[in-house]
């Protein structure tokens, strides 16, 4: 007959496994390009939503823990109030359900869905089931074709096989040798011929020549590894400090390097920066850098609290000498100097470690839950 602990475990691994499953079908709905104008997306956001919020009405959290879920809570509101913007509270229901979820398993269900829905996509737009939509774009003074492969732009499919890829190298470091590192240099390659997205494809590289290193020659990653903590302040105020200097030759020169996102994050932070944010509408800019969109749509508070939340996790894997996570934390906040994803966190999969570091810090259950989605 099992006893107490059994039944709890057993309870826990269910709740484990319809948390993935959740998580994976909206993963999945993202990785085919759906957004909040398709009724599929919105009938599968709704549905995971509530059975996620079901499953932590059911869990015990301590009183620290509900005095940060509150705060944090209270913040989002008011982001929402003033910024209009719901991704970061969409972000936040997906992320009160991982208190008893291995961050393996998350990530492990984020990659497969991830794949599954790349693939899938490719195969379509390659048999003509989905149009490619061909953009015409002017670089170095001259235009060039760029396919969007039916991701609904260039960008996000080079970066959408940049995140592929640096899940593939942080969750199965074992397969890193020279065969498989050329094999997905040559895919980024051959995709990048078609998108022509230059920031996704050098950071592609980058990731690979990271975790190779860091397998092969760890000494070397350790020496720059400690460095972490830094990288999104330094981002942070290196998007300010250009943005202000964007009257100077050589900035507009780096401007024209990054396709005009120092102009429009120019363009945004001109209008001012508010504690709660602003809405995106108050401004025609496109937003294809995180650190600027924060700080306009976010506000200051919450830009604060971000970053904080990141050095103070950065911190803690440092001190763990987990080098893989943090190549991981690197590689991502590099993404997103290029890309505007930084609060929806299927992208910005950071939130995940810093709820494992921060907020589920402490716990009621010392049970050791094992679960593995692969």
């Amino acid at each position: 007959m099992p006893d107490n602990n059994s039944k709890i475990m057993l309870n826990v691994s269910k709740k484990n496994f319809f948390y993935l499953l959740s998580l994976f079908f909206i993963t999945f709905a993202k990785g085919l390009g759906l957004d909040s104008s398709s009724d599929i997306y919105k009938a599968v956001f709704y549905l995971t939503t509530l059975f996620i919020l079901w499953n932590v009405l059911k869990e015990r959290w301590t009183k620290d823990e509900y005095k940060k879920l509150f705060i944090i809570s209270v913040l989002l509101v008011l982001n929402f109030l003033f910024g209009k913007d719901i991704t970061s509270i969409f972000s936040f229901v997906y992320l009160i359900g991982t208190k008893y979820v291995d961050i393996k398993s998350i990530l492990k269900t984020l990659f497969w869905a991830r794949f599954i829905s790349f693939v899938s996509l490719i195969t379509a737009n390659a048999f003509g089931f989905v149009e490619s939509r061909v953009i015409l774009f002017y670089r170095n003074e001259q235009f060039v074709v760029r396919s969007d492969l039916g991701f609904g732009h260039p960008n996000l499919a080079q970066s959408s096989f940049a995140l592929l890829v640096l899940l593939f190298c942080y969750l199965y470091r074992k397969k890193i040798n020279i065969v498989t590192c050329s094999i997905l240099a040559l895919c980024n390659y051959f995709l990048y011929q078609q998108t022509l997205s230059r920031t996704s494809f050098y950071l592609v590289n980058l990731i690979l020549l990271l975790f190779f290193f860091e397998k092969f020659f760890p000494n070397i990653i350790q020496k720059m590894i400690k460095y972490t903590k830094y990288i999104q302040p330094i981002l942070l105020v290196l998007t300010v400090v250009l943005v202000k200097l964007l009257y100077l030759p050589f900035v507009q020169r780096l401007d024209i390097l990054f396709t005009g996102r120092l102009a429009y994050s120019a363009i945004a932070l001109n209008y001012g920066v508010s504690l709660f944010g602003h809405p995106f509408s108050a401004v025609s800019a496109l937003f294809d850098n995180s650190y600027s969109m924060i700080l306009y749509n976010s506000g200051l508070i919450l830009t604060i609290l971000f970053m904080y939340a990141y050095y103070k996790t950065s911190e803690s894997y440092i001190q763990k000498k987990d080098n893989a996570t943090l190549i991981l934390f690197i590689a991502i906040s590099l993404l997103l100097f290029f890309e505007s994803y930084y609060v929806n966190t299927l992208f910005n999969l950071l939130f995940f470690f810093i709820f494992k570091e921060l907020v589920w810090k402490t716990r009621p259950s010392k049970i050791k839950i094992r679960f593995r989605f692969v």
